[in-house]
């Protein structure tokens, strides 16, 4: 086929254009199959004038890697070579791209030309080509060039999306005639890109694969190849039109990119760039539009920013995010290596794509440079999204402050403060060399003329001012759902989420219960992690009127726990029947209740008082703030309040309700009398940004950002979680004055103060508190306020005493109970059943299960009308548990809250006694029996435990529990001690004491410190020595002291230790210790034996004089750290036996035997084992004595 073209240059050639060929198939007018050595000749090709065509436009489709194209000039495959491409894979046979291919040489005029196949079988189908003047490249500055208009490549391969990729060490793609522009107008060039990989680099070279290098690009992973990032590559010194070319370095996959352009960045001053557009960097990985991966040493290099002249430039602003705390970003001028002129310390943000801005003043810088951002210290520094420069003077501020007896930090925004930032970061900055002090200066930036007009500047322009700007959220935000007036009854102690419990009775069903806490308050949960980044708002309430909390406290008090597994309260599944009234953790004694204070709670207007002796398990809680309005603790005091009430207590616990004639929550002014209270702070930072005035003069600030934590107090000499402390902190701090914590202590009156105030509230009140028993006449049995009597808890003993009446009667008197029910008595009509508990259905649990009025008892006002069986009540009610006599019942009607209860508060007879008729001939008939095995919940009286099933669990510091009438046998010494079966899932300590009598305050007759077991589930029977000989039936008081949680109770018995004492050389487990101090047990081993810990052994048996010389241990040792154990008879300072030095078992489960010699000693001993000289010194399984 032959064609004349004599025309213009810029002639379009189809590829069957040729006038000759050799090997290759023409498909239409597209050439197929063209391998080594086949060509195709072109005639009159038409190059113009000189210089004219800068190159060939040729289209190709290619499905193979390799081979070359050779362009000569003339009708032969030895003409003069003029132009050469190595045409990268398309992909498909069928997918076309256009190279642009250079001219090796100039050339002009007409002139056939031959293209020759190189190297390979299938070097590319051509469809078409054409001479070029390249004018949409060279006569365009900053012309965007596709990837695929290369003019030569090695290596790489154009996908389907239309970019070049598969770029292994030392693959290029060069690209013909790229302007430039001139001198100055182009200072790098933009570069669109993707990865999937990490390492290889990027040498941008002039000319060819070896000509000048120009710039070395490390690029990121993009997170898929398919994800383009745009990132800016400076160039030195170039101008014109060039060839360039793209060579890749160190790995294979070094990128695949899409296009390119020359521009200049220095052109704009304080230009926005984004993160992505690095020009160098080390570490790092672009993620969606930002880069991560930011660690220590990493860094980012952006080029050619321009920061005008000097003092143009005093910022940078930052888009950033961060999921972690601590390190610090450099940023340097020209380098890693360069002139540090800022350093930043990014903070948390909320995660990684949480992003927030920050303004970094930087030092004066002039003129166009690079910079570089530089992690320091940490893993994960932050993760840059973009940043721009700015002119805009400022400096920043963060404020810490955490109450802290030890470690306290109290840095807030003052004009100290203030000043000293405003120091550091802008006149040490830019003005050091003033002349002018730097408060002078600072005083004078702010556009005032002396300090006290700068200390009000600041306290009320830019400290204040910015706390005004923070809008705080109303608590009513939370409680949206739930109706406009449902904060005020909330925190009344009314309203649904109070009032409620779970049930799957209707509305709720067994597959999907009604009033679900967690479902209906889901809210509060969503606003917690809110509160610690925002700051709330106090509802305008009575109880939290600022002209009322004159001792600057709040409180909460709890008396029902509506929520199971929580492990907080009793509260129990399943709902419907383990959920009624249960109690909250124990946590305060309520001592009295002035009525008058509160009636918005339950719209009564009542005056007096209420006292409470045993007013059942109650649970205080509260926060404090300072007098200063300003202070953090004072403005964030409704995030507390939020935290306290509504998240940690209610949503998390289940605590709800009020105490009666009491909000939920107020301040302590509006609050029931409490012995004590827990306490949380809010450790809080704010992070204030001060930007200079348009006018140069004055200042204003905003918060940016707060970051805000919640803690248990940490109060005055190491007292934390304790309400009372933290005010102490507070005045010792200087936050609060002794006037207000005076009135603090008028209602938070300290542990074991609750008579004596109460005393003096009847004192003040005009009056005379008290019934005087006549003994010769009633016999006390229980009550409340009568510490100084003796009571009776023993039910057995009770009955008989009552039964043995010729007409039985109990009598109630109530000096604080209304008219109608200050003297009382109970007459029984019927017999009771054997299982029928009139002791406790008269303290705690009024039922009318075998005890309903005018059935089985009547009710009488004298006790002659009981007597005779005239004159008696006609109404009654019965069963709420935890409600004792006599519930509502009344002379001729419901009569509410004259009722008692040891075990719950709410009742007005809290000041009470139960007696009998005295008869000085009862003798009780009731025989205890020998060592007698009692359940942990066989108690008659208990205070601030919390049983579940058979276990008494919660057992704190000062709570007890009463047990009656247990035999010790009817000499001294056939009682040795007690078998106490117990579990222990912490490490806080505690004491166990035993005590005679029905008093915390009897003689002390056996003490131990609980190991713990490993778990609250995991029982161990330790054997407690007794501290002295003890004969006969007494009451014993078992009293927990030193910590929360000393113990759960499963069971003890008293024992004549006879499996030790009357055998000799007996095998003796080692959780039948009977006391310790330091260790744990797990799987019934002793383990963390360290330095001064020892374990106590009572009652063993070393027989008659030469019977025992030995003792055999069963061990184990895991570590070389050497240590002794000392063998004593007696406690841990006994008469020393022996000493061993444990060796290595080869580990902590490989257990040995081995037989230590003693001194010689005979009969029933204590023995102790005591660590010595090392940590980890054994763990012991068993011992024994031997012959």
């Amino acid at each position: 086929m032959t064609l004349s073209r004599m025309g213009s240059a810029d002639q379009l050639f189809l590829g069957s254009d040729y006038s000759a060929q050799q090997g290759i198939v023409t498909e239409d007018t597209t050439i197929h199959y063209f391998d080594n050595n086949d060509y195709m000749v072109y005639s009159s090709v038409n190059f113009g004038s000189s210089g004219s065509i800068k190159g060939f436009l040729i289209n190709y489709a290619k499905s193979t890697n390799n081979g070359s194209l050779e362009i000569r000039e003339g009708s032969g495959v030895n003409g003069q070579l003029i132009a050469k491409i190595s045409p990268a894979s398309t992909s498909s046979w069928h997918t076309y791209h256009t190279a642009y291919v250079g001219l090796l040489t100039e050339i002009s005029g007409v002139h056939n030309i031959t293209f020759v196949g190189k190297d390979v079988s299938g070097l590319m189908n051509l469809a078409w080509f054409e001479l070029s003047d390249f004018t949409d490249r060279i006569d365009v500055e900053h012309a965007r060039i596709p990837a695929t208009e290369y003019s030569d490549q090695s290596g790489t391969r154009i996908a389907s999306s239309g970019s070049v990729g598969y770029f292994g060490n030392d693959d290029f793609v060069t690209y013909a005639q790229v302007n430039f522009g001139e001198v100055g107008t182009s200072d790098g060039i933009r570069f669109h890109y993707s990865k999937n990989n990490l390492g290889g680099r990027m040498e941008i070279r002039k000319g060819g694969p070896t000509g000048t290098l120009l710039a070395t690009f490390p690029p990121t992973s993009t997170n898929d190849w398919q994800m383009y990032r745009d990132t800016y590559i400076g160039l030195d010194d170039i101008s014109g039109v060039h060839d360039i070319t793209f060579v890749a370095k160190d790995s294979s996959g070094v990128l695949n990119f899409m296009w390119f352009e020359p521009t200049k960045r220095s052109a704009d001053l304080n230009p926005f760039v984004l993160a992505t557009e690095f020009s160098d960097q080390s570490g790092l990985r672009s993620t969606y539009d930002k880069l991560g991966y930011f660690d220590d040493g990493d860094y980012a290099t952006y080029s050619n920013l321009n920061f005008g002249p000097s003092f143009a430039t005093k910022a940078i602003v930052v888009s950033y995010a961060k999921a972690n705390t601590g390190g610090t970003v450099e940023i340097r001028l020209d380098g890693p290596q360069g002139d540090v002129i800022a350093t930043f310390a990014p903070h948390h943000t909320g995660g990684w794509d949480t992003f927030v801005t920050a303004h970094i003043p930087i030092d004066l810088v002039e003129g166009v440079h690079d910079i570089t951002f530089v992690g320091r210290d940490v893993q994960g520094v932050w993760d840059p999204r973009w940043f721009e420069l700015s002119s805009q003077l400022l400096f920043t501020l963060e404020t810490d402050y955490k109450v802290d007896d030890n470690d306290g930090k109290d840095i807030q925004c003052t004009y100290d403060t203030v000043q000293n930032a405003y120091t550091d970061q802008v006149y040490n900055r830019y003005y050091s060399n003033s002349g002018i002090s730097a408060e002078n200066k600072f005083i004078a930036h702010l556009g005032v003329s002396s300090k006290d007009e700068a200390m009000d500047y600041v306290k009320n322009n830019l400290c204040g001012a910015a706390q005004q700007a923070m809008e705080g959220i109303p608590l009513d935000d939370i409680t949206v759902d739930q109706g406009s007036q449902f904060i005020e009854l909330y925190y009344s102690g009314r309203g649904s989420w109070n009032e409620e419990t779970e049930t799957k009775l209707y509305p709720g069903s067994s597959a999907s219960p009604a009033n679900v806490l967690k479902d209906d308050a889901y809210m509060v949960n969503d606003y917690k992690a809110i509160s610690e980044k925002a700051m709330f708002k106090m509802p305008n309430l009575a109880q939290f009127d600022p002209n009322i909390c004159t001792a600057r406290a709040a409180q909460c008090c709890w008396p029902r726990d509506r929520q199971a597994n929580d492990n907080n309260g009793n509260c129990g599944t399943p709902y419907d029947s383990d959920c009624i009234d249960k109690d909250v953790a124990d946590n305060t004694d309520l001592c009295y209740n002035e009525l008058g204070k509160a009636p918005y709670t339950n719209g009564i207007d009542a005056n007096g008082f209420s006292t409470y002796d045993h007013e059942g398990p109650v649970h205080c809680h509260g926060f404090a703030w300072s007098t200063d309005e300003q202070e953090i603790s004072t403005r964030y005091k409704a995030n507390a309040l939020f935290f306290v009430s509504m998240y940690d207590h209610m949503y998390q616990r289940g605590y709800v309700e009020n105490i009666p004639n009491s909000p939920m929550c107020g301040c302590i002014e509006h609050m029931p009398t409490v012995s004590r209270s827990d306490c949380t702070q809010t450790n809080v930072k704010e992070y204030y940004t001060f930007y200079e005035d348009m006018s140069g003069s004055g200042f204003s600030g905003i918060i940016d950002e707060i970051k805000l934590q919640y803690q248990a107090c940490q109060g005055a000499n190491g007292n934390n979680n304790d309400l009372s402390a933290f005010v102490q902190q507070l005045v010792n701090d200087g936050k609060l004055s002794t006037t207000e914590q005076d009135i603090f202590e008028k209602h938070v009156v300290g542990t074991g103060n609750c008579q004596s105030v109460v005393e003096e509230l009847w004192e003040d009140s005009g009056f005379k508190r008290g019934h005087d028993i006549n003994y010769d006449e009633w016999t006390f049995i229980v009550g409340e306020s009568y510490d100084s009597e003796t009571p009776i808890y023993d039910k057995r003993l009770f009955r008989e005493m009552f039964e043995a009446q010729d007409i039985p009667i109990v009598r109630r008197v109530c000096p604080s109970c209304k008219t109608s029910h200050k003297d009382i008595y109970y007459r029984r009509l019927t017999p009771m059943p054997d299982d029928f508990d009139l002791l406790d259905t008269l303290m705690n649990n009024w039922s009318s299960t075998d005890n309903k009025l005018n059935e089985h008892f009547s009710l009488h006002s004298t006790y002659v009308d009981a007597y005779y069986g005239i004159n008696g009540w006609t109404y009654c009610n019965y069963d709420d548990p935890g409600i004792g006599f006599p519930r509502d019942c009344g002379p001729h009607g419901r009569v509410n809250f004259q009722w008692n209860s040891f075990s719950r508060g709410g009742g007005q007879a809290n000041y009470h006694a139960f007696m009998i008729p005295a008869d000085p001939n009862f003798v009780s008939t009731y025989e205890p029996p020998l060592f007698p095995k009692l359940k942990g919940i066989d108690y008659s009286y208990q205070v601030g435990t919390i049983s579940d099933g058979e276990i008494v669990g919660y057992f704190d510091d000062n709570d007890y529990l009463i047990y009656t009438s247990i035999n010790f046998g009817s000499t001294f010494g056939i009682t040795k001690g007690i078998l106490l079966n117990y579990a222990k899932g912490n490490y806080d300590g505690g004491e166990l004491e035993v005590r005679l009598g029905s008093s915390v305050n009897g003689q002390l007759i056996a003490k131990i410190s609980p190991a713990p077991t490993g778990s609250w589930g995991n029982y161990i029977t330790a054997h407690t020595g007794l501290l002295t000989e003890v004969s006969g039936v007494h009451d014993v008081t078992f009293v927990g002291k030193g910590a929360s949680g000393v113990l759960n109770l499963a069971s003890f018995e008293l024992s004549d230790f006879s499996d030790r004492t009357d055998s000799y050389l007996a095998r003796i487990p080692v959780t039948e210790y009977s006391n310790q101090s330091g260790l744990r047990f797990i799987d019934s081993v002793v383990v963390y034996w360290d330095d001064y810990d020892y374990i106590t052994y009572a009652n063993v048996n070393f027989g008659v004089s030469g019977t025992t010389s030995n003792i055999k241990l069963n061990y184990s040792k895991g570590n070389n750290n050497g240590g002794v154990v000392e063998i004593r008879s007696g406690g841990s300072t006994g008469t020393l036996l022996a000493t061993f030095n444990p060796t290595n078992t080869g580990g902590w489960g490989i257990y040995s035997e081995v037989t230590v010699p003693i001194s010689a000693t005979i009969g029933v001993q204590d023995i102790t084992f005591v660590g010595r000289n090392a940590d980890g010194i054994m763990n012991l399984k068993w011992f024994e004595l031997t012959s």
